[in-house]
């Protein structure tokens, strides 16, 4: 069997990265062959190796934009033309109509894997803009795809109206890289978030919160990873950039993760991911009780749930001053990751949902 798989973006991006990237070195066990092709690339092509200056900053940012679009647009159309080469393809969030008209006039079949709930734009304002289309293009896609793979319960329920062969595959996480460190500082507790630019607002709703903890706890600070937008006077809170390289360096930095959330329809259906990297990596959890963060945090086992910000300020206190705690809940949180959102736990699901689309009629 080969399989075509086209992915919203590369291994940059979270949802491409854990929804596909992580699974492909598994397939070949399985037997089965692969081309990967990602929609979006942020590939460096830079004119000037030292970006010493603003110009010459701007001129490598175009000119990686504009190559990366030829690239990208040369790496598609070849997919396309070839498409028929392939015995399955697995589409990954993308929701580009012209592709879906490809597929359903060469009658391919196809895999399509969404993770967030983007069915609920249908019932906010969302509805209103262009985001609308998106949304219908995407239901599309569900409606004569072969099988999907959906992220939570509360996906696969909605998916099922559309297409009647669904599995659910939360993360999943790969424990074998996200192992707990023990190189902590010993004088220092670090709270931290990890996230996409898109997600800094979750933030906002404990700004006040985090900023009190800092000033109220000498030994701590607030570490947050990928935002955008978030300004605060607060010496201790420290705004840290984003990358592949660096990622896993910087969560093993964390004594304690948060997961802040809103409480409306689109939240509920977060896949909840930076938690699982939180609990692989043995750190206790503070988060709001919203969509799977209730399934995923045990309040007072193996983390906290938190709702109002007397609630945040307590538990995230709580775990400042109990070195003990932090490691007996942490350990728990670890033993859940392992047990019920591995990776390997994950890769027979995913290869079965391959092998019965490939063979359905």
């Amino acid at each position: 069997m080969r399989i075509l798989f086209l992915t919203v973006d590369d291994e940059t991006r979270a949802s491409s990265r854990t929804r596909v990237y992580q699974f492909l070195p598994h397939l070949k066990e399985a037997g089965i062959e692969y081309d990967i092709v990602p929609w979006n690339g942020k590939t460096k092509y830079p004119i000037f190796k030292d970006e010493n200056s603003p110009a010459k900053k701007a001129i490598n940012l175009i000119t990686s934009e504009v190559i990366n679009y030829f690239v990208m647009t040369a790496r598609i159309s070849w997919a396309l033309f070839n498409i028929k080469r392939y015995d399955l393809v697995f589409v990954q969030k993308i929701t580009l109509r012209r592709l879906l008209l490809i597929l359903r006039a060469l009658k391919v079949k196809y895999i399509y894997d969404i993770d967030d709930a983007i069915y609920t734009l249908h019932s906010s304002d969302l509805a209103k803009s262009n985001k609308a289309t998106r949304v219908n293009q995407a239901i599309e896609f569900m409606k004569t795809a072969r099988h999907m793979i959906v992220e939570l319960p509360s996906t696969e329920e909605v998916a099922r109206h559309h297409c009647k062969n669904v599995t659910t595959i939360l993360g999943p996480i790969d424990v074998n890289r996200y192992r707990p460190s023990r190189e902590k500082d010993p004088k220092r507790v670090t709270i931290g978030w990890i996230g996409s630019l898109g997600n800094t607002f979750y933030l906002f709703e404990i700004k006040d919160v985090l900023e009190k903890i800092c000033r109220e706890n000498k030994n701590a600070e607030v570490a947050l990873i990928g935002t955008r937008g978030f300004e605060t006077s607060e010496p201790n809170i420290k705004l840290v950039k984003w990358s592949l390289e660096t990622e896993l360096y910087d969560l093993k930095r964390f004594d304690i993760g948060i997961m802040p959330l809103t409480d409306d329809e689109w939240s509920r259906g977060k896949g909840s991911y930076k938690l699982l990297q939180y609990m692989a990596l043995g750190i206790p959890s503070v988060a709001s009780p919203v969509g799977i963060n209730t399934s995923l945090i045990k309040d007072g086992i193996n983390g906290y749930l938190a709702k109002t910000p007397d609630e945040w300020e307590s538990k995230l206190s709580l775990l400042i001053n109990n070195d003990n705690l932090r490691k007996e809940l942490g350990a728990r949180a670890r033993e859940m990751a392992v047990n019920n959102y591995s990776l390997e736990a994950s890769v027979p699901k995913f290869v079965a949902a391959i092998r019965a689309a490939y063979n359905s009629k």
